[in-house]
């Protein structure tokens, strides 16, 4: 629930949900991507340990751990979107 003139502190879940689970993220993370080339990939990964568990075993992690790293990545684009869209004055969120 936001508080007037600002949002309320992340919960100790929130925060939790941030940190990656796997190297394969921790790694994409560090590159100087696009936060989109950074949701696919992890989405492609997701996906591949799906249809292979093998892939995510080989990379010493599980599906789970490579959907919540998706979910991070899903997080951080819907940031820095709601940043991007803050920084403009025409399309700020109207507060009264």
């Amino acid at each position: 629930m936001a508080r007037s003139g600002g949002f309320e502190p992340p919960t100790a879940w929130f925060v939790a949900m941030l940190a990656f689970k796997t190297e394969r993220a921790q790694i994409l993370h560090t590159e100087e991507l696009p936060i989109e080339r950074k949701v696919c990939q992890a989405a492609s990964d997701y996906k591949h340990a799906l249809q292979c568990p093998e892939f995510a075993a080989a990379n010493g992690c599980t599906a789970d751990d490579l959907r919540h790293d998706l979910f991070v990545f899903v997080v951080q684009s819907e940031r820095e979107s709601l940043d991007a869209v803050s920084a403009q004055p025409s399309l700020a969120p109207h507060t009264e």
